[in-house]
């Protein structure tokens, strides 16, 4: 596997891939995998496995990588590829790699089309295997039970992943809901993976359904249901669409945001989330509750998804002055990441959250408040001033601490800048900085989580 690596940073400075590496990598993990599937030795108790599985992963998406440039390295992820990543994966260095290697989606060879038949059979027919697990005992099918989970989130995992027609994306979206209709899912990761296959596919699905999604979903109260929810308003918003919610649905989202009880809203941004999709109506009961609510227990964090999403002012506000205080660096406040982590550039995130409104609406803080903002640090005092700060005591870390779709528009503006990063990226293979060059100079369709940054 290192020589696979090297080969792949051979190759991205401009050499050759051989691609018999990553033949011995697949013919190896098939003669090991198809050993273990028919012995189950202890190997796979102890951790050796997943690590060669670990390496396995990392290879095949290293081989897909150079694709385009090779015409002997795999193509596409064929049925073989996606079993291993099913059976013997884990959808958490699945996500590690797919993102390492920068991919955005993966094309995937349907020979007999098994995956999506397969992802069809465990939505409609999870329910069964819940019914199932209650009616035995904890020890009973104990190998199943304590697989299924991440078998399950593994399958979600890939859908997010994996090319489909909008169709298909169609499909599997109703399949879900069918699933969430009739039982829980098997653990957190499930939902997770839930969020991630819509985030994904998004675009491709039509305005009816994803408002068939938004009514479907306030009926369900689980822990990411905010997420999801921003999700497919975001989308809404990007097609610069409105949607009425009937009241059955109107009164259900607005429990929702409040909760059962009015001191526990870790909910209330979904009113915001809603607010730039929402008809007229909608739009001001939104606004007439935020600013209710804002008024009785004034919160910070509500307050800026409020503004980020254009449903409460900024300058001018009644809320700014409360909004700038509570965000305002305290250095003699104990920290309990420091304890952690150390001291940190960034040791205040509530400034940050000041500042990405400030560049969002292209205002400098002395613009709207009289408090001394330099002094907190250099980062804080790099982000005043970037055009004539002293760029000998930057540091390039600073750049991914809080990337938001405003602080990368600010950073695109001063050449000094530009040619540090170009400086740093012509000496260092670093996977991170060079996303987040592409993101800075050359900015695409933007993610959800942009949307309500």
């Amino acid at each position: 596997m290192s020589k696979l690596r090297s080969e792949y940073q051979s190759f991205v400075r401009g050499g050759s891939f051989n691609t018999h590496t990553y033949d011995q990598l697949l013919n190896g993990f098939a003669q090991l995998s198809s050993f273990i599937g028919g012995n189950r030795i202890v190997y796979d108790r102890f951790g050796e496995f997943s690590l060669q599985m670990d390496e396995f992963t990392e290879g095949i998406f290293i081989a897909l990588a150079l694709r385009e440039t090779n015409s002997y390295v795999i193509s596409a992820f064929n049925d073989y590829h996606i079993q291993r990543l099913i059976f013997d994966g884990e959808h958490k260095i699945t996500w590690r790699y797919f993102n390492k290697y920068l991919f955005k989606s993966i094309p995937y060879r349907e020979n007999d089309g098994k995956f999506f038949g397969m992802i069809s059979n465990l939505l409609i027919h999870h329910h069964l295997v819940n019914d199932a697990y209650k009616a035995y005992s904890p020890n009973e099918g104990s190998y199943w039970r304590n697989r299924y989970p991440e078998i399950f989130a593994n399958c979600l995992c890939l859908a997010a992943m994996i090319e489909m027609k909008d169709s298909r994306a169609e499909t599997i979206s109703r399949e879900i809901m069918d699933c969430y209709a009739k039982a829980d899912l098997p653990n957190p990761d499930a939902y997770i993976q839930v969020n991630s296959f819509f985030s994904s596919k998004r675009s491709q699905l039509s305005t009816v359904l994803l408002t068939e999604l938004i009514i479907f979903f306030l009926q369900f109260k689980d822990m990411y249901l905010e997420k999801r929810l921003g999700i497919f308003t975001a989308e809404l918003k990007t097609r610069k669409l409105t949607i009425s919610l009937p009241a059955p649905q109107r009164k259900q989202l607005f429990k929702y945001a409040f909760g059962e009880d009015r001191d526990d809203l870790r909910y209330f941004n979904t009113l915001a989330f809603f607010h730039p999709v929402a008809d007229n109506s909608l739009k001001k009961e939104i606004e007439k509750s935020i600013t209710a609510q804002l008024r009785t227990k004034f919160d910070s964090y509500h307050y800026y998804y409020a503004v980020i999403t254009n449903t409460l002012p900024f300058q001018g506000s009644e809320f700014l002055d409360k909004f700038i205080e509570a965000t305002y660096p305290d250095p003699t406040k104990y920290s309990f990441r420091n304890t952690f982590y150390g001291p940190q550039d960034n040791e205040y995130p509530l400034f940050d959250m000041f500042f990405n409104l400030c560049f969002k609406f292209g205002l400098q803080p002395r613009e709207i408040t009289e408090k001394k903002m330099e002094g907190f640090g250099d980062y804080y005092d790099w982000l005043l001033n970037l055009g004539e700060f002293d760029y000998s005591k930057f540091k390039i870390t600073w750049l991914g601490l809080y990337p938001t779709k405003f602080y990368l528009k600010e950073f695109a503006k001063p050449l000094a800048l530009r040619k540090i990063i170009e400086k740093y990226l012509r000496n260092n293979r670093d996977l991170q900085v060079e996303r987040l060059y592409f993101d800075i100079y050359n900015p695409q369709i933007e993610e959800v989580e942009a949307d309500f940054e």
